[in-house]
């Protein structure tokens, strides 16, 4: 493995020193030096497509941005930037989108990572509900989601049968029956001296 990666690290040397001429120095080349560039070019595309040599420059990577801080500052910031311009993209932030979905599903599919996958999302919103600002973009949020869904027909019926259901579930449970009961008599006792209700 060594000698195979002094031997990549000779044919990139080499490919540089092919490629970097300057343009008085490329005149001054025979008329071979167009055919000699397109072997180089030939060699390096030969390398980017060797798998043995990939792994070699990943694993280059991985070690040169554990070892030094400020080249493995500079890969996060490099990351950042290549998310964000894809992610401006709409086509690539529409696959982006559905990648992130299939991890989530996976996730959620993965008894090993299911407890997680969802104690993270729980961290998340207690996060947002101790901010003042983000719990409020939150609230706003699933209003005008809520608003939507009332917008359509059948997600309606469904928000609306699931409501029901969930108080008919409230009424049948010992815990929360007592508070049912206590809401629906001030619900009457409001009613009750409502003027605008006495002649309902």
């Amino acid at each position: 493995m060594l000698a195979r990666r002094r031997v990549v690290a000779v044919s990139i040397a080499l490919a540089l020193g092919t490629t970097g001429c300057s343009p008085q120095q490329q005149q001054q080349k025979p008329q071979g030096g167009a055919e000699v560039g397109t072997q180089v070019r030939g060699m390096i595309q030969k390398m980017a497509l060797d798998a043995e040599i990939q792994r070699a420059f990943l694993e280059g990577r991985k070690k040169t941005v554990q070892s030094d801080s400020s080249v493995q500052a500079e890969a996060y910031q490099q990351n950042l930037r290549e998310q964000k311009g894809m992610a401006e993209e709409p086509q690539i932030a529409r696959q982006m989108a559905g990648v992130n979905m299939a991890v989530s599903e996976k996730a959620l599919a993965d008894p090993l990572v299911k407890d997680r996958y969802m104690d993270l999302n729980l961290s998340g919103l207690r996060s947002i509900t101790q901010d003042p600002v983000k719990r409020n973009d939150l609230m706003a949020i699933l209003l005008q989601a809520r608003e939507a869904t009332l917008k359509d027909g059948k997600m309606r019926d469904r928000m609306l049968k699931d409501g029901i259901n969930e108080s008919y579930a409230a009424l049948a449970s010992l815990n929360t029956r007592p508070s049912v009961l206590d809401y629906q008599m001030d619900v009457a006792e409001q009613a009750s001296i409502d003027p605008t209700q006495k002649n309902a």
